[in-house]
């Protein structure tokens, strides 16, 4: 296995492991929408701290070294915040922008379609694109989109599939602003959209 493929691996196994929070949202009933935005707040709150931290305060720094730098990107080792931040921003404004279906449909294409997309687009890179590939966002939401519609039998399957082709072009197309942000923002509102229809 070579190292950007295990690099890889170990940063969406955490992108997948992020699963949990719609999981938890979809699952248990007692969790409402203001529950999982202010838990995801907290959360936000504590790693935009640690990511200010690390680079100023040595100890933390050294943490970071130790235990996640390895998986880091490049930016996100010059000072940039760091993937899981942005993950858990385009969670929270899923919860807060959209229904709890749509929410919970668009967290989970994030943490697991983007994860997928990342890791076939490394083992099989076919179709280059701006540094993605196409192999990549075709294959991960292709998986993603077959694990939702199994865990959410209700869903609309229009619904799904729109969603999924939104979030594989806005992970595909080129973008100042982080995928972890645009994905589940972008999926959740072409999903929204087209339930407005069907």
């Amino acid at each position: 296995m070579n190292l950007l493929l295990k690099q890889e691996i170990f940063r969406k196994t955490l992108h997948i492991s992020a699963s949990i929070i719609p999981i938890s949202y979809s699952m248990i009933h007692s969790l409402n929408d203001y529950y999982i935005a202010f838990f995801l707040f907290l959360i936000i709150g504590i790693g935009i701290i640690l990511e200010y931290a690390r680079g100023r305060y040595k100890q933390v720094e050294i943490f970071f070294s130790r235990f996640f730098n390895f998986m880091m990107r490049n930016e996100e080792l010059a000072g940039k915040l760091t993937g899981a931040t942005w993950l858990l921003l385009g969670c929270f404004f899923s919860v807060i922008l959209f229904p709890k279906e749509i929410s919970v449909v668009s967290m989970l294409l994030l943490t697991i379609g983007d994860a997928f997309a990342a890791i076939i687009g490394v083992a099989f890179p076919y179709g280059n694109y701006k540094g993605k590939t196409i192999s990549g966002s075709l294959g991960g939401f292709f998986l993603a989109s077959l694990i939702i519609f199994c865990f959410l039998e209700n869903l609309n399957p229009i619904v799904l599939v729109v969603g999924s082709i939104f979030a594989m072009l806005t992970e595909l197309l080129p973008s100042p602003i982080n995928d972890n942000l645009t994905i589940p923002i972008i999926s959740g509102s072409a999903m929204l959209a087209i339930g407005q229809i069907f």
